[in-house]
């Protein structure tokens, strides 16, 4: 089993009175042959935090892996930047993003 624990923080004051975060906790899971990256998190973890990104903004990931985080957007409507080093989970990602939105040519 996997557990992970996030903390949000900021250094001043809050962009509005009323900030867009999450109490408590969330709890998914993901079955060991599905799971195709060591890190990977179940995409309805990844779409519950995702939840505080505004309609018409970006998620950066850094360490795509398997592309959890693209795919939880492509379902919500984000636009994504992923980036991954290892070629093999490059590829793995890109095969997910496509099944996600539905566009085989998508990739060059």
């Amino acid at each position: 089993q996997q557990c992970e624990f996030i903390l949000w923080g900021t250094k001043g004051e809050l962009p509005s009175r009323e900030p867009d975060y999450h109490y408590g906790y969330v709890q998914a899971y993901l079955h060991a042959s599905k799971k195709q990256h060591a890190t990977q998190k179940p995409t309805e973890v990844l779409k519950h935090l995702l939840e505080i990104v505004p309609k018409g903004g970006v998620v950066l990931d850094c360490f795509c892996g398997s592309g959890s985080t693209g795919v939880a957007c492509v379902q919500l409507g984000l636009d994504f930047i992923g980036i991954e080093k290892s070629k093999e989970y490059a590829k793995i990602a890109q095969e997910n993003l496509k099944r996600a939105m539905g566009a085989e040519g998508l990739f060059a």
